[in-house]
């Protein structure tokens, strides 16, 4: 949390900082006037008067930081250069392979694989669909494991056993379920019944559904998306548009935060002299590097 103190004067005024073990360090200001004993009252307010032309010292802001707060804050919101954005990914998010609505299923979240058979879900567009989409859910949700959904209800076989071949080659997290809504046409249903379930290999929990209502009587439709049958109403191009104003934003919070870590650094190391023109530089920065923070503050509000 921030705090701001002003300060009346430099006459003995006492500046309290938290530094990183959370103990306190007293500094002391002494007076803007270091008069020797045998100067008379006259020559002390005329230096005082000098000194007040110079600068107004109460217009100036000591800053206490809590350390643990913005530590906090950094470990929210860390941006890792390495991980994928929705601007990256936007081309494939767009073919509609594989969304996340924020439906969960025992609080797990659920990825879906939509039946979309005009377009190839390759295993290059697999990996960095999961990457990224599996990034979306918070940590305690990750650590939970994933619901999975494919529907190939106008697909083919063969295609099914593509996709879990690519589930048993990759995929970042742990995973609870996996339903599939079968192919439905004449000819894929026979080969399902003579060796293609048979010939798939899958190391997880499988539940292979042949109709919608099957479907729900194991996950709850207000958690699904409509094109299964769902209350989601998911449209992807504005979800795809809100992700990336929330990573903006997160980048942002991110950088300030990183800002003021390195302003609480030279809080916490600065020495405060006595002589006075020395301390009103330290103190001009120091005003200075406030009003930078605060604007981009405003920034990102903005």
């Amino acid at each position: 949390m921030i705090q701001h103190k002003n300060i009346d004067d430099l006459s003995e005024r006492s500046i309290i900082t938290n530094d990183k073990n959370q103990s306190q360090r007293k500094y002391s200001f002494t007076q803007l006037s270091i008069v020797r004993e045998e100067d008379n009252n006259q020559t002390m307010i005329n230096q005082q008067y000098e000194n007040d032309k110079q600068s107004d010292i109460s217009d100036f802001d000591i800053i206490e930081f809590n350390h643990n707060d913005i530590k906090e804050i950094n470990k929210e919101h860390v941006c890792q250069e390495t991980s994928l954005s929705v601007l990256s990914t936007a081309d494939l998010l767009r073919e509609r392979l594989a969304f996340i609505t924020g439906g969960t299923c025992n609080k797990s979240p659920i990825l879906t694989f939509p039946d979309n058979p005009q377009i190839e879900l390759t295993q290059d567009k697999y990996k960095k669909l999961v990457s990224y989409l599996t990034q979306v859910p918070s940590e305690n949700e990750r650590q939970l494991g994933f619901v999975i959904i494919i529907d190939r209800r106008s697909d083919r076989w063969m295609a099914v056993k593509s996709i879990m071949a690519y589930i048993e080659d990759y995929f970042p997290y742990s995973i609870q379920c996996i339903y599939l809504l079968r192919p439905n046409s004449w000819m894929q249903r026979a080969l399902s019944r003579i060796t293609i379930l048979n010939e798939i290999t899958c190391s997880h929990r499988l539940i292979v559904c042949r109709t919608l209502a099957e479907l729900h009587e194991y996950l709850d439709a207000s958690q699904l998306s409509k094109d299964l049958g769902g209350l989601i109403d998911f449209r992807l191009f504005e979800w795809i548009e809100r992700r990336a104003a929330i990573e903006k934003l997160t980048q942002s919070i991110h950088e300030l935060s990183e800002m003021l870590l390195v302003f609480i650094k030279q809080c916490d190391e600065i020495e405060f002299p006595n002589a006075v023109e020395s301390t009103q530089q330290l103190l001009i920065q120091h005003s200075t590097q406030k009003n930078e923070l605060e604007q981009e503050l405003r920034r990102i509000k903005t």
